[in-house]
């Protein structure tokens, strides 16, 4: 099962999701994947800062992280997974750890 997830750019950040991997990063502390998404400028603004869509494509049974721009001073940011069924299953730090792959 699939699940896409649609972000907008805001100003300079633009959103982002990565698959979280096993192992350690000793920059950052986790192994990620940054996933490709597909950008869609048909909805933007003339200076391109607002209605920017950027949407990934996500695939059930992998732990991910996201970055969402929600506006100019607010980030949707956390991890989750998917269900078999393609849910949206929210996790918090400590669940990713016991499961692991931080």
């Amino acid at each position: 099962m699939t699940l896409e997830i649609i972000g907008e750019k805001i100003g300079g950040n633009w959103p982002w999701v990565a698959e979280i991997q096993k192992g350690r990063d000793p920059k950052f502390g986790l192994t990620r994947k940054f996933v490709d998404g597909v950008v869609d400028w048909g909805g933007a603004n003339s200076k391109k800062t607002r209605g920017v869509g950027k949407s990934f494509l996500l695939a059930s049974g992998k732990i991910y992280e996201k970055s969402l721009p929600q506006s100019w001073n607010s980030t949707d940011r956390g991890f989750f997974a998917l269900n078999s069924r393609g849910e949206m299953i929210e996790l918090t730090p400590e669940m990713v750890r016991r499961a692991r792959l931080i």
